[in-house]
């Protein structure tokens, strides 16, 4: 009865030991890819002058409104 709690215990354990390592490198890989899309989205944006484009119009657009209320 001990040597198959033991057996069983081992077994388990070295399933642990190997599934874990496995499962953090999988969503650490998964969370630098995320990451990585995330900042090139944010650079193609910059590189289209969207983000730029849009910064320009919002002041325009506050300066109107300031002009409009004098």
């Amino acid at each position: 009865m001990k040597v198959w709690i033991l057996r069983n215990f081992l077994e388990v354990f070295n399933w642990y030991c190997v599934l874990v390592p496995v499962v953090m490198i999988y969503a650490a890989k998964r969370t630098r890819k995320e990451r990585r899309r995330n900042i090139e989205t944010v650079m193609g944006k910059q590189r289209c002058g969207e983000e730029g484009a849009d910064y320009y119009f919002s002041l325009l657009h506050n300066h109107w409104q300031l002009q409009d209320r004098a």
